[in-house]
């Protein structure tokens, strides 16, 4: 028999955390580089960190189009993004310099 109710995650004692692009939950999960929450949604693969503390990584911001900042070094323009070590600015057509 199966019982309704709320499930806690094993070795996590947050709150549970909802998916910032579609609402579903997410789980915790062991990957290659360590545990990370992931969308229990099959079509979304959103993901989020767990930091050090045990709390989850903020969600990534989505970058931020400067179309009034050109790139010297090509015909590319800048913009605001979102990466590991925090918000840089870089080419619209980054990783991808021609």
């Amino acid at each position: 028999m199966v019982e309704a109710g709320t499930f806690k995650i094993k070795g996590y004692d947050g709150p549970i955390i909802e998916c910032d692009k579609c609402g579903s939950d997410m789980e915790l999960k062991n990957g290659r580089f360590g545990k990370y929450f992931g969308c229990t949604n099959e079509e979304c693969k959103n993901t989020r960190k767990l930091l050090r503390n045990g709390e989850a990584a903020p969600p990534k911001e989505d970058p931020v189009d400067l179309p009034e900042l050109p790139c010297e070094k090509s015909d590319a323009h800048f913009m605001l993004r979102d990466g590991a070590s925090g918000i840089f600015l870089a080419a619209h057509n980054f990783p991808k310099i021609s």
